[in-house]
């Protein structure tokens, strides 16, 4: 039997995201050598501060933390209830 091997590949947008992060001055220069309006510019680079990043990357962990005590004090009452544990 073969182990099944996982693997998550950044798409699109994950490269994109992270692009604007990591390299954040040549892409700010190049959405204005391309038009685009300089208050969306100031906007999107408002939005794109390194406590964003930050936030970004906790607000998942910590959802996953919470959802894993919900999930799990349901679990233990419907198991108990069952009489499984």
């Amino acid at each position: 039997m073969q182990a099944v091997k996982t693997e998550r590949r950044l798409r699109g947008k994950d490269l994109i995201t992270i692009a604007i992060f990591i390299f954040r001055d040549s892409f700010f220069a190049q959405i204005s050598d391309q038009g685009m309006p300089a208050d969306y510019v100031a906007t999107l680079r408002a939005l794109t501060s390194n406590l964003m990043l930050v936030v970004l990357i906790a607000a998942p962990v910590v959802g996953a933390v919470i959802g894993g005590f919900i999930s799990r004090g349901m679990f233990r009452k419907h198991f108990t209830k069952a009489g499984i544990a």
